[in-house]
């Protein structure tokens, strides 16, 4: 995955550049991309790393977890 380095997505779900590429800039997001399209290490690397929090992600998972942080502010 690649991600703009500002918010959510790349702390979430890229970790920090652990399981995803970042970028600041645009010429940064075209580096990116093309690393993943051209070196397949890196593919295979990143789909590897991030296959295992891509299916963490889904719905009823959000939902269980929004309710144990109300949870706990209540």
């Amino acid at each position: 995955m690649v991600v703009h380095k500002s918010g959510g997505a790349w702390s979430d779900l890229a970790m920090n550049g652990e399981v995803g590429l970042g970028y600041e800039t645009a010429d940064e997001a075209v580096e990116a991309i093309a690393k993943l399209l051209t070196d397949a290490r890196a593919w295979s690397d990143y789909s590897m790393k991030s296959l295992g929090r891509v299916r963490d992600i889904t719905f009823d998972r959000f939902v269980e977890r929004l309710t144990e942080l109300v949870r706990k502010i209540l």
